[in-house]
Order: structure tokens, then C-alpha cells, then sequence
């Protein structure tokens, strides 16, 4: 079985990947860049500030979008006012494009797109589901997976890239999908290469160079450069830590995982990895053999990181059991057996414990709902 652990090899040609700097980094560029776009679209940015908590010098004050951009490029916000800032853009414009395309796309389709995605049992399976589902509901926007030898490069192009002559939305994509799919490995795998097609002259206020891959600009296409190898770790988020997750981006506060992986993700790497080939929820012997450690080297592993096995297997068995009833549909009993329960009874005095319901009780809640 392949685990997380088998990725842990050193990568000459890149430090691991890590979009956030120190700090001293200043993300008022990017900002200004996104909002003049959203200006563009005639909201006000006054409007947009206030929602995102962000409060410029007193001196700076003003409701008009020009002067508030000046003020902006001459002042210093953090990494999470910038994410706040962006989120009320695409609030106040109903669009996660922030009005770059020729047609919005609604708030919740990337949501809607990530928890598609999670139902795939690798990283390959997630890519797939996730860009046929951008395939299906905007002709703005266009993702690619192209395998070149090794290495894998994600493609982001738009249809009209005369609406976004910045370049706000490639930067925004490459950037994301390397967020998006080490959240959901458990692992900031590391970027070989980020390629842009703007000039060097025009990378102010991006964020993609931060990616600590190789940064070539000029280039015919958008791309995100990586080890095909990371493509086959294993997806081990559920709907539920999904939900928390973008509750933590609206806050502008999100937790991104370290560019190596903790034993607790490597816990539950193997535990959803057994639960989808198998279909056998294994002990934890089989846990600790599938990590090569002793039982007692995991426990002091998990202890150093604040965790411990069976809250970590108990939380995750809770999420996957309410994904299989409430969008699989499956059998109290079946889900039972696929988690490891010797008979339904067991599972459903655990259930109960969790959300203070039967499982059919809570299936038939959420059908209604």
C-alpha cells in the first residue's frame, strides 16, 4: 500500500512548497490588484473593506474606489486581511472569478467541486473529478493535466484572457490547486517549476512565485510543475473537515499542513487507504505495520503532535459513517461492517454518541433536508 511515507524523499530541484512568506511580506500588491478588477465591475470597495474588517490610515479615509486603492498600495496588510479582502470581493460580486470572465461563477462552486473531489481515493482521482466538474459548469475557464515524463503540469488557461490582462486569475489558480490538493493529501508536497505567461515586469502583487518552485515567466502556459509521484497519495479529508476548512478561508485564517506529514496524517492515510482497497477497517497493529513502526513508537509519535490513535480513528470512522449514509445511501448495517463494527448495535451506540441520534434517524433528517 502506498502511504504518505513513501514520499518522503529529498527533492533536489525545489525547497518544499510553501505559498505563505514571512512576516515582513507585504500582500497589499495582490490586493489592489484583485480590487481594482472588482472596481471595474462598479461595487464599492468602502463596502468591501468595512466586511473585511480591514480599516485604512485615518488620513486615508475615503468612499471613492480610486483613492482607497492608492491608499492601499501605500499601505501594509497581512496575509489574512488580504484573504478577507478577497472573499468580499467575491461576496459583493457574486462571483469567485471577481468579474474576470465573461460569465460569473457563483459562490459555492468551488465548494461544491472540492467535495466531488474528496470522494476519490487519490490525488490522481481528485484532479480528474475536479477539472471535468470546471469542464461542466464554465466555458471561462479551462484546466489541463498533461504528464510530461516524470513530472505532471496542471494547466489553467481562459477562454477570453483579454478580461483579465493581469493575469489575477492564473496567478489565483496555480496557487490554489497546490493549496487544495496538499489540504487534502495532509502533505505540502513540493513545486518543481510554476510557469506564467506574464513578463517578469508584470509579477508584482503575484502570488505564484512563492510557490519555491522554479518560476519561468514568458511562457506559452499557465502551469503547476510537480513530481507525478505526489498524484498518487492518498485523499484523506472528509466532507466534514471540508466544512471547517472554508469556514477557517472565509476567516481568512485557513490551517495548511506542514511540508512534511505529521504521523497524524499518516494515521489516517493508511486508515482511509485500508477502509477503500480493502474494505476493512484495520486494527491498530495493522496500522503500525503498514507504517513500519512499533505500536509504541506510534504512540509517542502521536503524543508529541497532541493526538491520540482512537480519537483519531473514532473522528474519522464518525465523518466517513455520515458520508455513506447521508450521500452513498449505503445500509446502517453495511456502513457498520465497512467500519469495523462487529454488529450494527455496536455502530449504532457509537452513532448515537457522535450526533445524539440513530443512524436512520439521522439518514432520514438529512434526506428530508
Amino acid at each position: 500500500m502506498q502511504t504518505i511515507s513513501n514520499f518522503l524523499v529529498s527533492e533536489p530541484s525545489s525547497a518544499p512548497a510553501q505559498v505563505r512568506p514571512g512576516k515582513g511580506k507585504n500582500f497589499a500588491d495582490h490586493a489592489v490588484r484583485v480590487l481594482r478588477a472588482g472596481a471595474r465591475s462598479r461595487i464599492r470597495l468602502v463596502d468591501c473593506l468595512a466586511a473585511a474588517g480591514v480599516a485604512l490610515p485615518a488620513q486615508d479615509a475615503s468612499e471613492d474606489n480610486e483613492s482607497i486603492l492608492q491608499a492601499l498600495a501605500r499601505s501594509f496588510i497581512s496575509q489574512q486581511e488580504c484573504s478577507r479582502l478577497l472573499n468580499s470581493i467575491k461576496e459583493a460580486l457574486n462571483d469567485e472569478c471577481y468579474g474576470l470572465c465573461a460569465h460569473p461563477c457563483r459562490r459555492g462552486t468551488f465548494a461544491f467541486a472540492v467535495e466531488m473531489a474528496l470522494r476519490s481515493d487519490t490525488l490522481t482521482g481528485a484532479v480528474d473529478v475536479f477539472f471535468r466538474f470546471y469542464g461542466v459548469v464554465t466555458e471561462d475557464l479551462y484546466f489541463e493535466k498533461v504528464v510530461v515524463g516524470d513530472d505532471v503540469e496542471l494547466r489553467v488557461s481562459l477562454n477570453q484572457p483579454e478580461l483579465d490582462p493581469d493575469g489575477i486569475l492564473c496567478d489565483y489558480w496555480l496557487v490554489s490547486l497546490h493549496l487544495l490538493l496538499s489540504w487534502m493529501a495532509g502533505y505540502m508536497f513540493p513545486v518543481k517549476r510554476v510557469d506564467m505567461t506574464l513578463d517578469q515586469a508584470s509579477l508584482n502583487g503575484c502570488l505564484s512565485p512563492f510557490l519555491r518552485g522554479e518560476c519561468r515567466t514568458g511562457q506559452t502556459q499557465n502551469a503547476l510543475v510537480f513530481s507525478r509521484k505526489y498524484l498518487t497519495l492518498p485523499v484523506i479529508r472528509t466532507l466534514a473537515e471540508l466544512q471547517e476548512h472554508l469556514a477557517l478561508l472565509a476567516l481568512g485564517v485557513p490551517q495548511w499542513p506542514k511540508s512534511s506529514p505529521g504521523w497524524s496524517s499518516r494515521v489516517r492515510a493508511v486508515l482511509r487507504q485500508s477502509l477503500s482497497q480493502r474494505l476493512h477497517w484495520p486494527s491498530q497493529d495493522e496500522v503500525c505495520r503498514d507504517l513500519g513502526v512499533t505500536s509504541q513508537t506510534l504512540r509517542r509519535h502521536l503524543r508529541s503532535e497532541g493526538a491520540i490513535y482512537q480519537a483519531l480513528s473514532d473522528e474519522l470512522r464518525r465523518d466517513l459513517a455520515i458520508e455513506k449514509l447521508c450521500l452513498q445511501r449505503m445500509p446502517v448495517a453495511e456502513v457498520a461492517a465497512q467500519l469495523g463494527y462487529a454488529e450494527p448495535r455496536s455502530f449504532s451506540r457509537a452513532f448515537k454518541q457522535w450526533t445524539q441520534m440513530s443512524p436512520s434517524t439521522y439518514q432520514r433528517r438529512r434526506e428530508k433536508t
